[in-house]
């Protein structure tokens, strides 16, 4: 992430907590998030980070997408995609939804192709 500008780690970091924010008030906020991913088909997960190499105090990765891109990508299709970014409390908590429904996920490969 040492590559990255700054003002795209900003965006990131606004469109995760404007959807936090979005997801708020809804009474199933884990339901909400895990439907998002499913609907998507690239995931940023973004989340409070204090070691002194993350950009405004936030972590950020990719959650679901790698394979859906290498298999656009091998196809020679265009990476048109549909994306969103979304606010975790740790890197725990986006690593283990990773692990249930994103690149991790035993599924995620088949899914992509």
């Amino acid at each position: 992430m040492t590559d990255m500008k700054p003002e795209v780690m900003r965006k990131h970091i606004d469109l995760a907590q404007q959807n936090e924010r979005n997801l708020a008030g809804h009474p199933d906020i884990y339901g909400q998030i895990v439907e998002q991913i499913r609907k998507r088909d690239l995931v940023w997960a973004v989340w409070p980070e204090d070691r002194a190499d993350c950009m405004f105090g936030h972590g950020l990765a990719m959650l679901k997408g790698k394979w859906t891109l290498m298999a656009r990508y091998q196809a020679g299709v265009a990476a048109n995609v549909q994306v969103v970014r979304l606010m975790f409390p740790s890197f725990e908590a986006a690593s283990q939804m990773c692990a249930l429904y994103g690149d991790d996920s035993q599924h995620a490969e088949v899914q992509a192709s």
